[in-house]
């Protein structure tokens, strides 16, 4: 099969599949929906991953997303790590160090955002190990992920890797969200660190 023929079906099914995804995902009570957030979140801070990096960087939940308020809030008070949130500028996406909860205001779409300071912006060349807590609708027993179809983590991870970062990205996800095997394309990032409510899985 030609490749752009290949893409387009890759790219029409994925759009399929995130729609009935994420309508599971959004089906899941708000109370249950904390309650479990709350089991991964812990198991995050558990892990190695998270207890070795000197730099986490986490999206700021929205809508039916896996929590992370607890993340952010234990990280902040740790005291020897650093906080980066997302901010999403025209097709781009950078992020931006915050120092307390209250850094966050809403921006496009109502997403809670940092504000951007070029100097709190994150330098994936800054050395020391990173943590990125990533978003996503769906994950794979592979590894595998399909975005919201913006492609910005995708494209900010290709530049943490031209810059050699020393970057380990970690994912939560209800057990919805897991399915056997996602299309995958040569741009796609998958992820090292998968939590889902049936277990943790690592590459």
């Amino acid at each position: 099969m030609d490749i752009e023929p290949l893409a387009e079906k890759h790219h029409v099914e994925k759009k399929e599949l995130r729609k009935k995804i994420l309508s599971l995902r959004d089906s899941i009570p708000l109370t249950e929906r904390r309650e479990r957030s709350l089991r991964l979140e812990q198991q995050l801070l558990e892990h190695p991953a998270y207890q070795e990096a000197e730099y986490i960087l986490s999206y700021v939940n929205f809508r039916s997303e896996v929590e992370t308020t607890w993340i952010l809030e234990k990280t902040l008070q740790s005291g020897t790590r650093k906080l980066y949130c997302p901010k999403v500028c025209g097709k781009e996406m950078e992020f931006y160090r915050i120092c307390g909860m209250a850094d966050l205001k809403a921006g496009a779409y109502g997403i809670l955002e940092p504000e951007a300071r070029e100097e709190h912006q994150f330098r994936p060349d800054s050395g020391g190990k990173i943590l990125m807590v990533m978003p996503g609708a769906v994950f794979d027993r592979n590894h595998n992920r399909i975005g919201y179809g913006g492609g910005f983590y995708d494209r900010y991870l290709a530049k943490m890797e031209q810059m050699q970062a020393d970057v380990v990205t970690a994912a939560l996800l209800f057990s919805c969200q897991l399915v056997e095997k996602l299309p995958k394309e040569e741009h796609d990032q998958s992820v090292d660190v998968l939590i889902s409510e049936e277990s943790r899985n690592e590459k």
